[in-house]
């Protein structure tokens, strides 16, 4: 059987099994990118969207269009990413405002921010 075939013959609508799939799959996908959340609940959030991204593809009756659905809404996030970076950049809003200080946030390792001065170990002496 061809699966390009089978895409020619979906419906135009998706069913609202599918569309609670794609949902559960984006919000997992966008809370798994950047610092919005912490290391543990990005964690959570990827496995969010690979369970429900899994299913979407295992459920849908051609495969190759749950996986093209997934592709297109991962190149979706990345195009609106790019526009926005573009916008800002356009408008000289990636700038700090003159007079902030910025201090980069400390890793959630509990490691010194980037650029903190690298203290070396006192070196072990056997007695």
């Amino acid at each position: 059987m061809n699966p390009w075939f089978d895409l020619q013959h979906q419906s135009a609508a998706l069913e609202n099994w599918q569309l609670l799939l794609m949902l559960l799959f984006m919000l997992g996908y966008v809370g798994s990118l950047g610092r919005l959340l912490e290391a543990r609940a990005r964690l959570r959030a990827a496995v969010l969207a690979a369970v429900s991204g899994a299913l979407l593809c295992l459920l849908m009756a051609p495969w190759v269009l749950g996986a093209l659905m997934l592709a297109a809404a991962v190149g979706a996030v990345g195009l609106f990413t790019a526009v926005v970076v573009l916008v800002s950049r356009l408008l000289g809003l990636d700038r700090p405002a003159a007079g902030a200080v910025s201090t980069p946030p400390a890793d959630e390792a509990g490691t010194a921010p980037r650029g903190a001065p690298v203290r070396a170990a006192a070196p072990l002496t056997v007695h």
